[in-house]
């Protein structure tokens, strides 16, 4: 998969010369949704890794990228706050893995 390829499969948004990107994590069952920026670099024999680089927020019900119009749950506020930094990670890996294979 090019880079090309990865920004319309992932739903990347941005267009950084450093190959920066925007990427939400998703919890649809529980209507959460987490902004990150990911990096995506290419390896010498052509393949790209997508690496998780930072982790901005979560917000619950209708967010930025997704309309969502479901009705604010304090239970899944209470989850999305709970999510340690290795829950996001897997998360993020799960995902991508998932829309990657599309």
């Amino acid at each position: 998969m090019d880079i090309k390829s990865a920004e319309k499969k992932l739903h990347l948004y941005g267009d950084y010369p450093d190959k920066n990107y925007g990427y939400q994590i998703g919890l649809v069952d529980r209507d959460i949704w987490i902004d990150t920026k990911v990096k995506i670099t290419e390896t010498d024999d052509g393949y790209l890794t997508i690496g998780l680089d930072s982790i901005f927020n979560s917000s619950i019900g209708a967010s930025s990228r997704n309309m969502r119009t479901n009705k604010y749950d304090k239970e899944d506020e209470i989850f999305a706050n709970n999510l340690s930094k290795e829950d996001i990670e897997k998360l993020f890996e799960a995902q991508v893995k998932e829309q990657a294979n599309r």
